[in-house]
C-alpha cells in the first residue's frame, strides 16, 4: 500500500516537473523570438543612423561648393538685411536639409545725383560694408589716370591728397578730407566726409558712369557661423 502511495507522489511530481519545463520552454522561445525582433530593430535603428549620416556628410560636401553660390543668386533687395536660405538633398525620403544665413552688403545707400558731394558721405555710403569690398576697389594710383573702365576710388583719412592727369570716369569716396589737383575732370561723382579741394579739377556729374557703379557694389554673401541643420520656418 506504501509503495502505491510513493509511485503516486512520484507521478505526480513528474507531472509538475514536466509542466514547469514546458512553461520555462514556453517562455524560453518567447525570449528568443523577442530577442529576434529586438536584435533586427536595432539593426535597422543602426543602419538607418547610417545611412543618415552618409547622405548628411554628402550634403556637407555639397554645401561646402554651393553655400556662397545659394546666396550669390538671391535677388538683390535692400529692404532686408538677412535672408535664410536651404538647400535638400535630392532623394533624401526624411528631405535632409541644411540651411544658411546670407547678409546683404552694399556700398551706396543711394544713388548720388551731383557732382560734389562734400561732407555728405554718411548720407550716401554705408562705410561699415567696405570691409566686404576692399578688395574690388581701383588701386589709388597717384596720379589718377585715365582708365578704359570707369572706376571706384576709396580713400581713407590718412589719403587726403591725389593728382589728377587727364579725364577719369569714377565715382571717388573719401573718409575725411580731400583735396584733388593737377589738370582734368572727373567724370561721375565725388563723395567726401571732409572739405573738398578743387584745384585745377572739375567734377562733371555722369549718370552712365555713377548709376552702372552703384549697382555693381552691392550683393548678398554668406554670414559668418551661419551653418544650421534644421529646415527654414518661413522661406
Amino acid at each position: 500500500m506504501e509503495s502505491k502511495i510513493n509511485i503516486g507522489r512520484n507521478l505526480e511530481k513528474g507531472v509538475i516537473t514536466l509542466s514547469l519545463l514546458i512553461f520555462l520552454s514556453g517562455l524560453l522561445t518567447l525570449a528568443l523570438l523577442f530577442d529576434d525582433d529586438l536584435l533586427s530593430f536595432f539593426r535597422a535603428q543602426q543602419m538607418q543612423r547610417q545611412n543618415y549620416s552618409e547622405r548628411a556628410l554628402l550634403l556637407q560636401k555639397m554645401m561646402q561648393q554651393e553655400k556662397q553660390r545659394l546666396c550669390s543668386d538671391l535677388p538683390l533687395n535692400k529692404k532686408i538685411a538677412f535672408r535664410q536660405v536651404s538647400t535638400t538633398l535630392a532623394g533624401a525620403e526624411d528631405m535632409l536639409q541644411y540651411s544658411v544665413w546670407c547678409r546683404y552688403a552694399a556700398i551706396f545707400k543711394k544713388t548720388p545725383l551731383k557732382p560734389n558731394n562734400e561732407g555728405l558721405l554718411e548720407q550716401f555710403v554705408r562705410s561699415d560694408d567696405k570691409a566686404d569690398f576692399k578688395n574690388e576697389f581701383a588701386s589709388s594710383s597717384n596720379p589718377l589716370v585715365p582708365t578704359k573702365e570707369p572706376q571706384l576710388y576709396w580713400f581713407d583719412k590718412t589719403q587726403s591728397e591725389r593728382e589728377v592727369n587727364g579725364d577719369i570716369a569714377a565715382v571717388i569716396i573719401a573718409e575725411g578730407d580731400l583735396k584733388l589737383h593737377g589738370k582734368g575732370t572727373i567724370t561721375g561723382t565725388v563723395i567726401t566726409g571732409g572739405e573738398l579741394t578743387l584745384d585745377g579739377v572739375t567734377i562733371a556729374y555722369s549718370k552712365k558712369v555713377v548709376t552702372p557703379l552703384v549697382q555693381q557694389y552691392n550683393k548678398w554673401q554668406l554670414a559668418e557661423k551661419s551653418w544650421s541643420d534644421f529646415k527654414p520656418q518661413n522661406e
